[in-house]
């Protein structure tokens, strides 16, 4: 719900932990015409949250 208020539309969520350290990898599928920062800062203030990253599906 929140991320679809701010305008991106969610396609795809997969998630597993990493073997080397077992913090949990997330990958967030999403659609839309806006920029992508606003949504990395809002999941940056997730308190869980540790590291952001932002790519472009090919």
């Amino acid at each position: 719900g929140l991320v679809e208020r701010r305008g991106f539309a969610p396609r795809a969520i997969e998630g597993a932990p990493a073997p080397a350290d077992g913090h949990w990898r997330l990958c967030l599928t999403v659609e839309s015409d806006r920029p992508c920062e606003p949504l990395r800062h809002l999941m940056q203030k997730n308190h869980d949250c540790l590291q952001v990253e932002i790519t472009a599906c090919p």
